[in-house]
């Protein structure tokens, strides 16, 4: 028979086994925190649209979370993606930042404008704004530039609404087509723009009174703004029924064939901006032109490099300035250059052909 103390004896020896027996749990690692982070290269100079890659040292060594993030005070300028990669937008200032913890390091980045060179006639004029004497195939062209300078010198309704267009005009690769200027004018028996004085503020008189002067407007590059008057015709309260067709077919265009936000987006040019594509810059009147379409062959050769680009016919093609006379309105043929002033609006075999300035 066990006793008492035998009994106590074997709970007391069971408890030290059960004591030593029992498993310990390991200890918890230590946390380390970053203590700095250093960026490589220090700083970048970049162009516009380029690209730079930053990478980050993370210390001490054993840091347990080494994860970077990448942050752009700039946005604007410059931005950068989780990995480090910074792409420059527009000139200015950025600081891109590296943040491991409560650890971080700035990087300063220029990002400066791409230096433009100045158009020239020929040049292919792209979708995305720019221009080149060569072609660039991987970007989709547009246009051909004819005329350089400054488009809205004459028109002062392109300088308010598009005074960043001062690099030239350029012609679109297609949307040639024939059409009537206006095909009920004589239903409607006045001009556009005797409309417009009445209906419409902030736009200039462009129509042609004395072909014969070389002051007339003939010779002055109004096709923006006769275009905007037209336009503000046919939405006009009861014109759906004798629209300018010629300038319909300009909107429908835009749809079409999307043009830069950097440009004037496409328009029925003037007479004169007609002239300059066929003949190119003459010294006195345009209605004096003849047998001159040296612009006009350049063009065609650009736009034979141009995949599904049409060529410039030689007919006739509508301008968008109208003559004193309610029912003509100007003309351009581009067989030779010269310039007529007593085209019938309602004739449908005339074509159309649209420019923008840039």
């Amino acid at each position: 028979m066990k006793t008492n103390r035998t009994v106590a004896a074997l709970a007391l020896a069971a408890a030290f086994c059960f004591a030593g027996c029992e498993e310990k749990s390991p200890e918890q690692p230590q946390t380390v925190e970053a203590t700095s982070v250093t960026i490589s290269p220090d700083k970048l100079s970049l162009t516009e649209g380029e690209t730079g890659q930053l990478s980050a040292e993370v210390l001490p060594e054993n840091t347990t979370d080494k994860t970077v993030i990448w942050s752009s005070d700039n946005e604007s300028v410059a931005t950068v993606s989780e990995d480090g990669l910074v792409t420059a937008i527009a000139e200015g200032q950025a600081n891109i930042t590296a943040r491991c913890g409560k650890a971080t390091a700035n990087c300063p980045v220029e990002v400066k404008a791409i230096a433009v060179v100045p158009a020239a006639i020929g040049d292919y004029y792209y979708s995305d704004g720019t221009w080149s004497t060569e072609l660039n195939a991987s970007k989709e062209v547009i246009g051909i530039v004819f005329w350089t300078g400054n488009p809205s010198d004459e028109d002062p309704v392109l300088a308010k609404e598009h005074p960043e267009c001062a690099n030239g005009l350029a012609v679109a690769i297609s949307g040639d087509e024939t059409s009537a200027w206006q095909e009920q004018c004589s239903s409607y028996g006045s001009t556009i723009w005797s409309w417009a004085q009445e209906n419409t503020e902030g736009y200039v008189d462009g129509i042609c009174y004395d072909a014969y002067s070389a002051d007339d407007n003939l010779n002055k590059k109004l096709g923006y703004n006769n275009t905007k008057v037209a336009e503000a015709f046919n939405t006009g309260a009861g014109n759906g029924i004798w629209p300018v067709n010629a300038v319909e077919k300009a909107v429908k265009y835009r749809e079409t064939a999307p043009a830069p936000e950097t440009s004037s987006d496409w328009y029925l040019p003037s007479a004169k901006e007609l002239s300059l594509l066929c003949s190119g810059q003459v010294e006195d009147n345009i209605y004096d032109i003849y047998g001159e379409t040296e612009i006009k062959d350049l063009v065609n050769e650009k736009l034979a490099a141009v995949s599904g680009a049409a060529q410039l016919q030689s007919e006739y093609y509508w301008s968008s300035t109208e003559c004193y006379s309610y029912n003509y309105v100007v003309e351009v043929a581009f067989g030779s250059g010269s310039v007529g002033d007593i085209a019938s609006k309602s004739g449908s075999a005339n074509r159309v052909r649209f420019i923008l300035a840039f």
